[in-house]
């Protein structure tokens, strides 16, 4: 199961190039990440209706090997450098496919169909 964390980040106009280079491929957060275990790779969309708004996505092996990573001090050095570059930011959460049915969300009983 491959898991997905999104977050959107709002991003100073001044600070912008900086932002996107620690989240590329080639950068810092990238580079780093590489050393933690399950750690697949890094995305980042500019949103096409504000320029400030970034969607940075984190590929994982599995949810396991993220929830161990935010335990690592290097991934919380990453994210206070993202924190620092940003205006706001706000975790979406994790998505793992491939999808399956929940019979529960949020604790309320749901009907599958």
């Amino acid at each position: 199961m491959i898991c997905y964390s999104l977050a959107i980040y709002r991003v100073e106009p001044a600070k912008s190039f900086s932002f996107v280079a620690l989240c590329r491929g080639d950068g810092l957060r990238h580079a780093l990440a590489r050393q933690t275990p399950g750690y697949l790779a890094t995305s980042i969309l500019l949103s096409s209706t504000d320029p400030c708004e970034y969607l940075v996505l984190e590929f994982w092996m599995s949810a396991t090997a993220f929830q161990s990573a935010e335990s690592f001090p290097m991934f919380a050095y990453l994210s206070s450098l993202l924190s620092d570059l940003s205006k706001s930011s706000k975790m979406l959460g994790m998505f793992c496919f491939p999808a399956e049915a929940a019979h529960e969300c949020l604790g309320t009983a749901e009907v599958v169909h």
